[in-house]
């Protein structure tokens, strides 16, 4: 299923104690606490560091949180509305990769997964598709969370993780209706 970027913010906003954001300082913010997303400037700023134009949904997810993340599970974006802040930072990361990794200008990062894969969103595709480049080989490689977009890459890996999420909270998870948990998002693949 396609998702849409509403889909992701009504996810958010249903369930902030399960979502935060990366600060400046390496630390967290917690959703409750009405973390400010990225300015034009700031989301200008890193386009014009990366040479690239951000994907529409990747934009909107900027400019509403900056970076989001969940327990376990950091996706990179602008922190503290600083393009060039030190932690969880989409510039610095992609930068990094692509001069020690060999990153295609196309890609920008947005998981480190243990220094060997980086999970990248497809700035060439309007959707932001969801790739994996392989740091030590220099390749995309086919992993089974790559999506059509990032979106749905966001949304997949909430609903895979949502199980051990409710767990270790102690609390269900509040699905919008548009997602529906019983489907596993990787059963297909």
């Amino acid at each position: 299923m396609q998702y849409r970027f509403e889909d992701l913010v009504e996810l958010v906003e249903l369930n902030p104690q399960f979502f935060h954001v990366t600060t400046e300082r390496g630390g967290i913010a917690e959703m409750t606490d009405n973390p400010p997303g990225a300015s034009e400037e700031s989301i200008s700023a890193a386009e014009a560091a990366l040479g690239v134009k951000f994907p529409s949904d990747f934009r909107r997810y900027l400019a509403k949180w900056g970076n989001l993340c969940w327990d376990g599970v950091e996706n990179y974006g602008i922190v503290d509305d600083n393009p060039n802040a030190k932690y969880s930072n989409v510039v610095s990361e992609t930068q990094y990769v692509r001069e020690e990794g060999g990153l295609p200008e196309n890609y920008v990062v947005l998981v480190n997964e243990d220094g060997d894969e980086y999970i990248c969103v497809d700035v060439n595709r309007p959707e932001g598709a969801i790739v994996t480049w392989d740091f030590f080989e220099r390749e995309l490689v086919d992993r089974y969370y790559q999506r059509p977009s990032f979106v749905d890459y966001l949304i997949n890996e909430f609903v895979s993780q949502a199980e051990d999420l409710e767990e270790e909270a102690g609390e269900s998870i509040r699905w919008p209706a548009s997602i529906d948990p019983s489907v596993d998002p990787y059963e297909d693949d």
